[in-house]
């Protein structure tokens, strides 16, 4: 009887120890604090989306490989900061917590600093993937994309999990889900008793705060062959349009500008309020990626290409505010703007083989903005008649043009405001916005760059003009991130105002300036069954009124 005991107590405590062990080895799997990124695979087929996502990562035909690179704090001498790149293990990228660590607090202590609350503060980074056919090294899948991520839910024991829908012949990301949670007490023991060597450990180069990591078998090379910041503007923008901030040069972004043209006309306005929308405010990136745009440039021949917007934010939160506005009599001009760091940059893509050198994969381009000068929940921008941006204008009239504004059910609906006639601005997004994109605020990132486009190209003056109209092309936008709520504000015609000498209750026409690019949006993973839906973005937002 006791010999029986004893097996029972013996067979219970091995029963027990394969149980602690089956749980250690799930542990073992399970990635620790830090990003995920779970990659799904889609293709139509028939007429459906059928997932495939088990015959890409398990046959060995196929190869997964993925670059994330990190939008730069302001202290950061870097514009991004790289970390993953190389292959993905079973679909997945892990980037463990000591490597975004130090780019995360850095966000949270320059937030800090400036009296804003972190925890409203979300940055970006920007995703590359390729699947590979290993028999031709052809890119099956080639996604480049945007996603976001708030600085301060970056803890030791919380892991950040991104789940990623891809659709074959799609360059953006279809679908993403995203959620935060904490990890396990054992598996953060487990992890922190461990190197922290693991799939994310893939870098090719080194980068601040991080070691080298060995070159991986197959990973993104990317060659930077333009790029225009703050920094490359001075000599060529008044300086009254530059401002030093958390030891990082900004500049006065424009987000809306209006030209009241005729001598003979009324008073106008034109205002932006986004202090009374509950939602997010966001800056998306535009990105695009196309065969030999630079070398089309470079041979004075224009690329027409088809830019997206970004999947997620590079620059945004919530509670922050911002509001101000114009009035604008006879032959007056105005803007209104917010302190930003711009970043327009053109790179060359590469697919590399450890041993076997890289292939050309493609030239992209990225028109972002990294950083917006806060204090408090403010916004720090302003509105201003005496330094109109001619210089901005007259660029974006290289890569825009005019368009007038007629809109049905609105003042706009015969093409003119008469006095005392408003439209806000959700009706003239939402008349441009034809694929429910949420393309709000066009704001001029290419217009900005392109002042510099001759020097940051090295090109002769032919092919200069090529590359100041594809620049000026491109638009970013600053958006409440819902497609129900929008920026408040609008623009109105007062006629004659009695605090305005020289104007006149006289009905006005309204033009508004839009992008040479049409842009894309592709149908989302659950409307499988249509087709890409193009359309026309607000650039400026340009307003001119005859």
């Amino acid at each position: 009887m006791l010999r029986q005991k004893k097996v029972s107590r013996v067979l219970a405590l091995l029963a027990i120890g394969i149980v602690a062990l089956g749980y250690l080895l799930y542990l073992s799997k399970e990635p620790g604090p830090g990003i995920v990124i779970n990659l799904g695979f889609y293709e139509q087929r028939n007429g459906k989306l059928a997932e495939v996502s088990k015959n890409i990562i398990a046959k060995q035909s196929f190869i997964t490989i993925a670059m994330v690179k990190a939008i730069a704090p302001p202290s950061c001498p870097n514009k991004t900061m790289v970390l993953y790149n190389g292959p993905t293990i079973d679909g997945r990228i892990y980037i463990p917590y000591q490597r975004i660590k130090p780019i995360a607090e850095e966000w949270v202590r320059e937030y800090r600093q400036r009296g804003t609350d972190p925890k409203g503060l979300e940055t970006g980074f920007f995703i590359y993937i390729a699947v590979l056919d290993k028999k031709t090294m052809k890119p099956v899948y080639l996604v480049i994309d945007s996603l976001s991520y708030k600085p301060s839910e970056v803890r030791r024991d919380t892991r950040i999990t991104y789940q990623l829908q891809l659709i074959k012949s799609v360059s953006r990301i279809a679908k993403v889900d995203t959620h935060t949670e904490k990890v396990s007490l054992i598996k953060l023991l487990l992890t922190e008793s461990q190197s922290q060597r693991s799939s994310g450990d893939y870098i090719t180069g080194t980068q601040p705060n991080f070691s080298p990591s060995p070159v991986p078998p197959y990973y993104f090379k990317t060659e930077l062959v333009a790029i225009v910041t703050p920094e490359n503007l001075t000599q060529k923008l008044p300086p009254s349009y530059f401002i030093w901030a958390s030891g990082k040069l900004y500049m006065k972004t424009p987000i809306m500008i209006a030209r009241n043209v005729e001598k003979y006309s009324g008073t106008v306005g034109v205002a932006v309020d986004i202090t009374r929308t509950n939602a997010k405010i966001s800056i998306y990136p535009t990105i695009a990626i196309d065969k030999n745009i630079v070398s089309r440039i470079k041979n004075n021949i224009l690329p027409i290409i088809t830019p997206w917007k970004g999947s997620s934010k590079s620059w945004g939160g919530r509670g922050y505010s911002f509001c101000d506005q114009l009035f604008l009599g006879p032959e007056r001009s105005g803007w209104i703007w917010i302190w930003a760091y711009p970043v327009y940059e053109v790179e060359k893509v590469y697919i590399c083989t450890f041993g076997d050198g890289c292939s050309y994969t493609g030239d992209s381009v990225k028109a972002y903005i990294a950083d917006v000068v806060t204090k408090g929940k403010e916004i720090e921008g302003g509105a201003s008649k005496e330094d109109f941006p001619t210089e901005i204008v007259n660029l974006m009239f290289k890569g825009a043009k005019l368009q007038r504004l007629r809109i049905d059910e609105t003042g706009l609906a015969d093409g003119d405001l008469d006095p005392e006639e408003s439209v806000s601005h959700r009706l003239i997004f939402k008349y441009f916005d034809k694929c429910s994109s949420d393309f709000e605020i066009g704001v001029p990132i290419g217009s900005i760059a392109a002042a510099a486009a001759c020097t940051v190209f090295d090109v002769p003056p032919p092919a200069c003009t090529t590359a100041t109209v594809f620049m000026s092309a491109f638009q970013i936008t600053l958006s409440a991130e819902s497609q129900n709520i929008m920026i408040v504000g609008g623009i109105k015609n007062y006629g004659d105002d009695p605090e305005i000498p020289n104007d006149y209750n006289k009905a006005e026409e309204v033009y508004i300036a839009k992008s040479i690019f049409r842009y894309k949006e592709d149908p989302p993973w659950w409307q499988f069954w249509r087709s890409t839906c193009y359309y026309d973005v607000p650039a400026g937002v340009y307003f001119e009124f005859k």
